[in-house]
């Protein structure tokens, strides 16, 4: 099982249940299943683009939103990508980040 699938998965598993829907009432809007949903959510499914734009669609959101799961990555990749946007921050930026970043630590 691919980790792209299984991300994919979470993060419509996460906006389905943001929406207080059933696997089956997500199944009826987008024209598929409930267990098809299942198997989405589980990361056992290959999506086609049709299916990721009725999922969209039915959930409310734009398609690319069905792929920010960046939230779902481990602490030391994270960690990776907070660095790397430290890295291509400019002065003023850098200052800022780091008042976000004290302000969230207190």
């Amino acid at each position: 099982m691919s980790d792209a699938k299984t991300l994919l998965g979470k993060r419509i598993r996460d906006l389905r249940v943001q929406k207080k829907h059933s696997q089956e009432k997500l199944g009826e809007m987008s024209q598929t299943s409930g267990k098809y949903i299942g198997e989405i959510e589980r990361g056992q499914a290959n999506l086609t683009i049709d299916v990721v734009e009725k999922l969209s669609t039915a959930l409310e959101v734009e398609m690319v939103e069905l792929f920010d799961y960046q939230h779902e990555m481990g602490n030391g990749r994270l960690k990776k990508e907070i660095d790397s946007l430290i890295h291509k921050s400019s002065g003023e930026d850098l200052k800022r980040i780091f008042r976000v970043l004290k302000s969230l630590t207190k």
